[in-house]
C-alpha cells in the first residue's frame, strides 16, 4: 500500500520472548505497508524503556514473557506511560482467562497467538480510526 511522502508508517514496539515472533511480525508489517517495527523486546522492562525511547504509535505484547517484569506488569504501567499508543496483547494465555483482565489493564484489543492472521486487520482497524502520522518515524534500533 503506497502513501504519500508526508505520511509515514505507524511505528510499532514488537514485545516478546519467542525470537520466531520477531521476525513473522516484522514480515506481516512490512508487506501491509502501514506499519514498520521501531523496536524489539523480549520482556517488558524492556519493553518500557524502547517504547519511551521510540515512541511507537502501537505496542504488540506478549503477556508471558521472563524476567522481574513480564507483559502483565508492563501493561499498565505502558497504557500509563503510552496513553496514545494502541495496545494490542498478543499472547498464547487461554482468551477466556484473560481478555477481561487485559482490557481492564488498558490493552485496546487481545488476540490470541493462533489467530495471528488477524493481527493486521485489528491493528489497521485500531489505528484507522487515526489519521496516519506525518513526519519522521522513531530510528529502529535495539
Amino acid at each position: 500500500m503506497a502513501h504519500p511522502d508526508s505520511v509515514r508508517p505507524w511505528g510499532v514496539l514488537v514485545v516478546d520472548d519467542d525470537p520466531d515472533i520477531h521476525p513473522l511480525l516484522e514480515v506481516l508489517f512490512q508487506v501491509d505497508g502501514r506499519f514498520t517495527v521501531v523496536a524489539q523486546a523480549g520482556d517488558g522492562a524492556e519493553a518500557l524503556a524502547l517504547a519511551e525511547r521510540h515512541e511507537p504509535d502501537a505496542i504488540v505484547l506478549d503477556l508471558s514473557t521472563p524476567g522481574a517484569t513480564d507483559g502483565w506488569e508492563a501493561l499498565p504501567e505502558l497504557r500509563r506511560r503510552m496513553p496514545e499508543a494502541t495496545i494490542v496483547v498478543f499472547s498464547a494465555f487461554p482468551e477466556a482467562l484473560s481478555l477481561v483482565d487485559a482490557l481492564a489493564a488498558g490493552a485496546d484489543a487481545y488476540l490470541d497467538k493462533a489467530s495471528a492472521w488477524e493481527l493486521i486487520p485489528v491493528m489497521g482497524q485500531l489505528l484507522g480510526s487515526r489519521r496516519m502520522p506525518t513526519g519522521s518515524c522513531a530510528t529502529p534500533g535495539p
